[in-house]
């Protein structure tokens, strides 16, 4: 199955303020035989380093924006942010060609 070529089709993208949310298939090429499908999530988000944080903590700076300690580094924290608006351009524009 690795050397064989595939055909891969996404559909039902949402696209939010922080992420896209898409469903993927993947098939066997020139063929309606599946071999795989799943849903994906893209998320855009910032690092930053917390001072004094504990593994685990979370922080709340808003109702709709939350930070979350990695357990692996507590110092480093991951936040949403919005899609860039080169980017989200981009995908609008592939999206209306479909």
């Amino acid at each position: 199955l690795l050397d064989q070529p595939i055909t891969v089709t996404i559909d039902q993208v949402m696209l939010r303020p922080a992420s896209m949310i898409f469903n993927q298939s993947i098939f066997k090429a020139r063929s309606t035989q599946l071999l795989s499908q799943a849903r994906i999530v893209i998320a855009c988000v910032q690092n930053q380093i917390l001072h004094g944080a504990s593994p685990l903590e979370t922080h709340s700076s808003s109702a709709d924006i939350t930070e979350t300690a990695l357990p692996s580094h507590p110092q480093l924290t991951v936040k949403p942010v919005r899609i860039p608006d080169t980017i989200r351009q981009k995908v609008l524009e592939v999206l209306n060609t479909l």
